[in-house]
């Protein structure tokens, strides 16, 4: 083999290498929320989510509650309220208030659970 040969090899085999870290990366990497339940708030200011989340293979599945503003979308991140590990089955959500939700049928591992958020408390039973 020549010179100028090895060189191609060289570059190709790096390039492999280059479209397997970042195709590796972005697999693995990818999270989908999928809404199971949204409520708006008495004065349809705010919108309780109970969603999905899915982040591949490697992570599972998880239960995710969110409280965002009405105007807003559910985006690709984890919620601000609760997560907890295992699919969303058995989880209400509901508003006592304008200033207040309920949280019901609690399982798994939770690795979040707060008490408030800008300004609504959260009940957890």
């Amino acid at each position: 083999m020549n010179l100028q040969t090895v060189k191609y090899i060289g570059r190709g085999i790096t390039l492999a290498f280059a479209i397997i870290i970042v195709f590796g990366y972005y697999a693995i990497s990818q999270c989908a929320n999928t809404p199971i339940v949204e409520q708006l708030s008495p004065n349809g200011d705010w919108k309780l989510m109970i969603f999905e989340r899915s982040c591949g293979s490697l992570t599972g599945n998880s239960t995710h509650i969110s409280l965002i503003k009405s105007d807003q979308v559910l985006e690709d991140t984890a919620g601000n309220i609760y997560v907890a590990e295992g699919y969303p089955e058995g989880y209400n959500a509901e508003w006592l208030s304008d200033s207040s939700v309920k949280v019901s049928g609690i399982k798994g591992e939770n690795h979040l659970k707060v008490e408030a958020h800008e300004g609504i408390g959260v009940i957890y039973e």
